[in-house]
């Protein structure tokens, strides 16, 4: 009797620790479709959302409404723009054979007059569609055709077709494209300058050159990466934050620096600050970081909110403990990562524009949500 009660106790036990495992250590990878996708906040109270083929507003933390749906379309938000007089959308729509079958997905841009604002809530217009190559440009979504002048110019080129080269004021100098939210939406195109450190802003055949300030370069570590920096808009202070960055995944120390240098709309320099010298992201064990690098599957990404910085780690062979939503925080011993949320937020989150309200949609084995997180 003794020998089938300890029995039965430790196949209990045993049960108990593989589901404890399933839900608490093992990971989803994939989220439990639909997703609601947080887009960005109208104001502190209204947070615009999106799911397939419908935008939604959450007004004071009330459940949501609809706003705009597709017919037979859906919404792709990767890449969008809001503003106070347009919405611009990348849509897909599935175009089927006879039989129900998919032949292709057809895609195009849709730009979406506001026609009036009530209580805070956009008032939408009927979606007009428009050319792909018609870019919306920060920060009024309206369309600038200067980035086609400079598509044409960079593929009539020569020297920047063989080696990705162009003549600046008689030198050859070569162009790595700047990453971040406001490079990809600054109109014209914008790229990093290694030499005088800063960027440069192509319109067609005219460069500008935005020189960083000796006091930011001098403490720079050009070289070790093509990407060796990003710029970042934050939208309350309508100002640039450009991130000097030489961080890889669990790397620290020498290694590993980030240096920030706030900048006018205009690209000018304001005053610099030093960044967390560190990486969060940490591999669980048992997992490799495959031919790509760790970046498939691991990620951080900043963002920048009423002066504030905060650092999103997400990906499922990071560690548990290492998941969430950082806040950068400056003492007296120096900058540090201060973290805010845990679990799995997934990408993108939506910061309020003071910095106090955060939304994201979290994958979990409890349960799929949508959250919004007040922050103290």
């Amino acid at each position: 009797m003794t020998t089938r009660r300890g029995l039965f106790l430790f196949f209990f036990v045993l049960a108990l620790g593989l589901v404890w495992w399933r839900l608490f250590y093992t990971d989803k990878r994939t989220p439990t479709l639909p997703v609601e996708v947080p887009l960005a906040w109208l104001d502190e109270n209204t947070l615009l959302t999106g799911e397939r083929d419908t935008l939604f507003i959450r007004k004071d933390g009330e459940d949501r409404q609809t706003l705009l749906s597709l017919d037979e379309e859906e919404f792709s938000f990767g890449g969008f723009c809001i503003s106070d007089a347009n919405f611009w959308f990348a849509t897909s729509r599935v175009a089927r054979s006879y039989g129900g079958g998919i032949s292709s997905t057809l895609s195009r841009k849709l730009q979406i007059p506001v026609v009036g604002w009530e209580n805070g809530v956009p008032q939408l217009g009927y979606p007009i569609e428009q050319e792909w190559l018609d870019e919306p440009a920060l920060p009024d979504c309206t369309v600038d055709l200067r980035a086609n002048e400079t598509t044409a110019f960079l593929r009539s080129s020569p020297t920047y077709q063989e080696n990705r080269t162009i003549d600046i004021d008689g030198h050859l100098v070569k162009l790595y494209h700047a990453t971040g939210n406001y490079a990809r939406l600054f109109s014209g195109t914008l790229f990093l300058d290694q030499s005088p450190a800063g960027l440069i802003h192509l319109t067609g055949e005219q460069a500008t050159r935005h020189v960083f300030p000796e006091s930011y370069t001098s403490q720079l570590e050009i070289g070790r990466r093509l990407g060796w920096g990003e710029l970042l808009w934050d939208a309350e202070l309508s100002q640039a934050l450009f991130v000097h960055n030489t961080c890889g995944p669990g790397q620290s120390g020498s290694d590993c620096r980030r240096k920030a240098l706030w900048l006018t709309a205009s690209l000018e320099p304001i005053s610099d600050f030093e960044m967390p010298g560190d990486s969060l992201i940490e591999i669980k064990n048992g997992y490799t970081c495959f031919s790509c690098g760790c970046g498939c599957y691991s990620h951080e990404e900043l963002y920048v909110m009423g002066g504030e910085v905060f650092l999103h780690i997400w990906g499922y062979p990071v560690e548990n403990h290492a998941r969430g939503v950082y806040r950068l925080k400056q003492s007296s011993t120096g900058p540090a990562w201060e973290k805010i949320i845990s679990g799995r937020p997934q990408s993108p989150i939506a910061i309020s524009p003071n910095g106090q309200q955060i939304a994201y949609f979290e994958l979990s084995r409890l349960g799929d949500q949508f959250r919004i997180v007040r922050i103290d």
